[in-house]
């Protein structure tokens, strides 16, 4: 899946203390939806923030994860794609 100038859409709702729900749509540049995504942010206890999602793409296959951490503002993020 190739998503080049393109977006995510969607909504986060709280499931504990320090973290939250997320779910949404991927987008390409022309605003089609290419797959969806969900995923998990924590803040630990040491205040560092922490979020874990997931890309499916349209025929409902994995398509990539990525992990991302924020402290001391600086935001650090990895996308490890499928290899099927």
């Amino acid at each position: 899946m190739t998503v080049a100038n393109g977006f995510v859409r969607g909504a986060a709702r709280d499931l504990a203390e320090r973290e939250r729900g997320t779910s949404g749509a991927v987008l390409n540049a022309d605003g089609e939806i290419v797959g969806h995504m969900r995923g998990i942010a924590r803040q630990r206890r040491n205040r560092v923030s922490g979020v874990l999602r997931q890309w499916v793409n349209r025929e409902g296959q994995f398509a990539a994860c990525s992990r991302q951490t924020y402290a001391n503002g600086e935001l650090r993020a990895k996308l490890n794609r499928s290899r099927r």
